[in-house]
């Protein structure tokens, strides 16, 4: 199980640093407290592997919205405009600003 939570580990924290993003934004985005998040960034504390999976699918998401704005940086900062644009993504009611952007479509 260790050798899992590690993987884990290192696959969001590098998500996280390609975004620029910060950990409290992303617990914003999933309504996690940040003392649970910083904890298991640390290894201290363990997540629940449906909260894993969550704070995977929300950085596979802010990923997509990197890539559709692309070359324009997406401020992941701006949480309400993010909140925005994650649930036009959702409802697949976002699109490319530049005719060049190569994102696969699920």
């Amino acid at each position: 199980m260790a050798q899992l939570s590690n993987s884990w580990r290192h696959g969001l924290a590098t998500r996280l640093s390609d975004l620029g993003m910060s950990q409290a934004n992303l617990c914003a985005l999933a309504g996690m407290r940040p003392n649970r998040m910083s904890a298991f960034f640390v290894g201290s504390g363990a997540l629940e592997n449906e909260e894993l999976k969550m704070l995977h699918d929300i950085l596979v998401s802010c990923e997509k919205l990197a890539e559709l704005a692309r070359p324009i940086p997406v401020d992941f900062k701006n949480l309400l405009a993010l909140r925005e644009a994650l649930e036009a993504l959702r409802l697949d009611d976002l699109r490319p600003i530049n005719k060049h952007a190569d994102v696969a479509t699920a």
